[in-house]
């Protein structure tokens, strides 16, 4: 009995993991997707506001447009990167 219970102690921890591993990798894609969308708008943004005072509004949109993708891929790659550890926590109490 003893040991059935702990067989399916096991199981469970190894189903948790591969599921945390699986939510880990599916936060981190779109986590890169909006760091890289918010670099994309923060240098032209930049740039424009380097041009001159003609340049400062569009210049200040792309900025807020970069910071605006940066929080949320910032926010995705943590939640990516906590899902990972557990998925990883998961599966080795499942095998030991």
């Amino acid at each position: 009995m003893h040991v059935r219970t702990l067989q399916q102690t096991e199981a469970v921890f190894l189903v948790l993991g591969a599921v945390f591993l699986v939510l880990g990798a599916v936060f981190l894609v779109p986590g890169a997707v909006f760091l890289v969308a918010g670099t994309v708008f923060l240098v032209p943004g930049a740039v424009f506001l380097m041009l001159g005072a003609v340049f400062l509004v569009p210049g200040v949109v792309f900025l807020v447009l970069g910071a605006v993708f940066l929080v949320p891929g910032t926010v995705f790659l943590v939640l990516g990167t906590v899902f990972l550890v557990l998925g990883a926590v998961f599966l080795v109490l499942g095998v030991v």
